[in-house]
């Protein structure tokens, strides 16, 4: 049912994305959860529970187990994925993972839960740039962590896909429009076709900090932002109609780009999905676009406003 300050009740929509673990063991240069300070958890049994509630009432399309955090350093993961699939039984459900502690006992665990396609994040132009920008990561051990995860894969006749995401950077002097950016040769060399490639340009995601890196000279700021100048606002947000994320203390936030909280909508704990979905907060927000009078963090957001690159600054990724 509809609170009484939203005039339209909305059905929840045909995603739903649940963060099993806010806290990562990584702390990448290009991401606000490897470059804002706040408080992260592992999603709690009680948080899990209530969520399930919801999945046995309504037939979601589409689960993402991940929103900031590494989801598995939650223990339960595997548990969770099984039971999601359970009461979804013809759901898409995926993850996304950094590959560092994918090993031979969970990579077991990972294909026994049902998953249908997992997708593991290497960036960069090469295997040295990947940790360079992905603080506290080792592209060697995480290529050979997935490799392990293709061979078992293969023996097991497993439905579970896997992609890699990769993040790549514009260059000085690069002209606008960008083409689509491309999947570096180094990432093809150890995967071939055995996975799909998802590229992407880096962009600045709403409230994250420009990293400074330490030198001889003191400090000096990692990434220039760039604005392609024809770009324009626009009054139209699928994720607040497509998608609802909860994040892993039951924060109901409004898409996968508020990675760090600054647009609470309500906690599972306190109300249900549903009423949080159709509340007047959600219908304000959702309005909001039209009107192009963004709240809070919609109002720095590669999604509605001119994308802001991540330009790398010379000798520092």
């Amino acid at each position: 049912m509809a609170t009484d300050h939203n005039p339209e009740e909305v059905e929840l929509p045909r995603v739903l994305r649940i963060e099993p673990s806010s806290q990562c063991n990584l702390t990448c240069t290009h991401c606000p959860t490897g470059t804002v300070e706040m408080s992260r958890t592992i999603m709690k049994e009680e948080v899990f529970i209530e969520i399930l509630e919801t999945i046995k009432k309504n037939k979601f399309e589409v689960v993402v187990l991940y929103h900031g955090g590494e989801p598995l350093m939650n223990k339960n993961f595997f548990k969770m994925a099984s039971s999601i699939r359970t009461y979804l039984p013809s759901a898409f459900i995926k993850t996304v993972s950094n590959g560092m502690i994918l090993n031979a006992r969970n990579v077991e665990k990972l294909i026994q839960s049902d998953l249908d396609l997992i997708e593991f994040s290497l960036d960069g132009e090469s295997s040295e740039h990947s940790d360079q920008i992905r603080r506290n990561s080792s592209s060697e051990r995480i290529v050979e962590n997935i490799k392990y995860l293709l061979a078992s894969l293969h023996n097991k006749s497993s439905k579970l896909k896997v992609a890699i995401a990769t993040t790549q950077f514009i260059q000085e002097g690069q002209q606008f429009p960008l083409n689509s950016p491309r999947t570096p040769d180094w990432l093809k060399s150890f995967f071939g076709d055995e996975v799909t490639y998802k590229p992407t340009y880096a962009v600045r995601w709403p409230h994250m900090k420009i990293l400074n890196k330490s030198s001889n000279n003191g400090s000096e700021k990692i990434y220039d932002l760039i604005t392609d100048p024809a770009s324009l606002d626009k009054n139209k947000c699928d994720h607040t109609v497509d998608t609802i994320t909860v994040r892993a203390n039951g924060d109901v936030v409004p898409c996968c780009y508020d990675l760090t909280s600054k647009l609470v909508l309500g906690n599972i704990l306190s109300k249900s999905l549903v009423d949080i979905w159709n509340s007047s907060k959600y219908y304000e927000l959702r309005q909001s676009f039209e009107t192009k009078k963004y709240k809070s963090i919609c109002n720095t957001c590669a999604v509605v406003r001119p994308p802001v690159y991540l330009l790398p600054r010379p000798n520092t990724v």
